[in-house]
């Protein structure tokens, strides 16, 4: 089996809980055999990761093209050499053709992808909102956008910290907690 094309899409979707809009890379990889894995790539933040990501698959077409699906582990220690080498490094495009992979597996096998990954661990999973940053750059935003999500129906937040979530120092990262503990409790 051999994979013979990629498709990859740029997407603006709304988000309702925050009445924005999220910028993602949707993408396809198609086989030989007629499989087709799908992904996105999550939201791309800062302004820019979109172009990148669809540049980045551009540059990969060569090395997946005629790969072995199956071959997960081998293609991504390909794509990775080339983050990884003196380039910027970026994660999500990495995990995009990663996630597309694991479900054009789950396919061909007929079996869904936590039954390969070793089986169910839990009956119900929780789903985490994660405030960073890039569009929050205040306390006082933070727990704003912490609030609208809690309207919106999400039960659980996390609070991303650290220089490469915009945060300055350590000082800044107790502020944002302490501001949307205060908010929403």
């Amino acid at each position: 089996m051999k994979i013979t094309k990629i498709e990859c899409t740029p997407c603006t979707m709304p988000r309702k809980s925050e009445g924005t809009l999220t910028n993602i890379v949707l993408i396809k990889i198609f086989t030989d055999e007629g499989f087709v894995g799908f992904a996105d790539s999550g939201a791309c933040y800062p302004e820019g990761v979109q172009d990148l990501i669809m540049t980045l698959m551009k540059v990969w077409e060569p090395t997946l093209i005629g790969a072995n699906p199956l071959n997960r582990e081998l293609i991504i220690t390909k794509l990775c050499a080339y983050l990884y080498n003196d380039m910027v490094t970026l994660p999500p495009a990495i995990a995009t053709v990663d996630f597309a992979l694991w479900d054009l597996v789950g396919k061909i096998y007929k079996q869904p992808i936590y039954q390969l990954l070793g089986g169910k661990a839990n009956d119900k999973l929780k789903y985490n909102y994660f405030i960073t940053g890039h569009k929050s750059t205040t306390p006082e935003a933070r727990a704003e956008e912490a609030l609208k999500v809690l309207a919106g129906g999400c039960k659980s937040i996390a609070l991303k910290a650290g220089p490469n979530w915009g945060n300055p120092d350590m000082a800044a990262d107790v502020a944002n907690v302490r501001a949307v503990r205060k908010a929403i409790g």
